[in-house]
């Protein structure tokens, strides 16, 4: 089992507290699973506490054990129920904190108020924002996960050809290349941050279905199975002269990334095979536009404008229901992550950064084509971390 370092948990803490003190907070109580793991090393049923300067407290239910041995934090200590959290501040503060960071946006309301209730005289903000800020600029090892996840998707992709055939269902698809994942190490979880986002591994679609309205805030379309699980991939036959959208996010070790690759059988119409064209020039210039000072919302005009001069204005990120206002999203340790290509929120492209860039076209009745990459910001150019042949696999 691969153990995030203890400088690694330890640098992430020291990096939040100077944001503490700068916005003058007196700590970050952390409910969340994703919040635990990137400032602990483990995802055990616990509360951690990290005050503006010294020690963090992990309060572990289950498993305390196994918290202990993933977890490099000096103080780790059990816990059973809320009303507990007083006396372990106590530990951490000498005078009462003030003002603390919880994670406002995704905290449950009951689980809020509880709170309010337990520390009247604390004002709780939400510290969500300035953690995803933090956690948006990867460190080398976070890199090396986003790497390793991005092997087994070349692995997997490449071996495509060997097992996909006309006739088999989208859904049959997306059983064969899950399970590859999973015999290369897919962790088999793929975690947003929003708290009502659902995505189970991605989409694979074909035709016609590419375009199906989803209530996922992507692009893709896809019928999925059933009204419970409006999307992805279904039960309609791949056919010949049609595409086939393989849109599979990895994870390996808590990291995500995300990839798209176009595959046909014995031909496809111009027409996409122009459109395919286009998207490969907007990656292009995106890749030149994602250099460190660069204006995240500088960048989505710039591309848009090229979009709105072209034949593809209707029919870019997603047709009809299924059109989104981005063109690249963050990704980490979760799929949502920042920065977002978009018009907001506008921020600053720094090193370290880490987006999937997923240019995209989509006609009604004929499917779509397109490409996603996970792309590392580095001081010069963008580097592409899931590295596989852009073009149209056509079989």
């Amino acid at each position: 089992m691969l153990l995030t370092p203890k400088e690694e948990v330890y640098h992430r803490i020291g990096r939040l507290q100077k944001e503490l003190n700068s916005a003058n907070v007196d700590g970050f109580l952390i409910f969340q699973n994703v919040n635990l793991f990137y400032f602990s090393g483990t995802m055990q049923n616990s509360v951690m506490l990290i005050p503006r300067e010294g020690e963090p407290l992990l309060l572990v239910k289950r498993s305390l054990t196994r918290a202990q041995i993933e977890s490099s934090l000096a103080h780790i200590v059990p816990y059973t129920r809320l009303t507990e959290l007083p006396h372990a501040m106590s530990t951490l503060w000498r005078k009462s904190p003030t003002k603390l960071y919880v994670e406002l946006d995704v905290l449950p309301a009951w689980l809020y108020l509880r709170l309010t209730e337990l520390f009247p005289e604390i004002e709780f903000v939400n510290g969500s924002e300035p953690v995803r800020k933090l956690r948006m600029i990867k460190s080398r090892f976070e890199i090396e996960q986003m790497k390793q996840a991005a092997e087994i998707a070349r692995a997997v992709y490449s071996e495509i050809p060997s097992f996909l055939q006309p006739g088999m269902r989208e859904i049959d698809l997306s059983a064969e290349l899950e399970a590859r994942f999973r015999k290369r190490g897919h962790q088999g979880l793929v975690r947003a941050h929003r708290w009502d986002l659902e995505l189970y591994y991605g989409a694979v679609i074909s035709g016609a279905n590419m375009s199906y309205p989803v209530p996922f805030e992507g692009p893709d379309g896809g019928m999925g199975l059933s009204p419970a699980v409006p999307q992805g991939a279904g039960e309609k036959p791949i056919q010949e002269g049609e595409p086939i959208m393989v849109d599979m996010v990895v994870g390996y070790n808590g990291y995500l990334i995300d990839k798209t690759r176009i595959y046909a059988l014995g031909h496809l119409p111009e027409d996409l095979l122009k459109a395919h064209r286009f998207a490969l020039e907007v990656q292009k210039e995106m890749t030149e536009l994602l250099r460190p000072g660069n204006s995240s919302r500088q960048i989505y005009q710039t591309v848009m404008k090229k979009v709105e001069e072209s034949p593809y204005q209707d029919y870019f990120m997603g047709y009809g229901d299924n059109k989104v206002r981005f063109v690249a999203h963050g990704i980490g340790c979760e799929i949502d992550e920042l920065p977002l290509i978009a018009e907001k929120p506008d921020l600053e492209i720094r090193p370290g950064m880490t987006l999937a860039v997923e240019p995209k076209i989509f006609f009604p009745q004929k499917g779509g084509v397109g490409i996603e990459n996970t792309w590392l910001i580095t001081e010069d150019c963008p580097k592409k971390l899931t590295d596989f042949p852009d073009d149209l696999h056509i079989l």
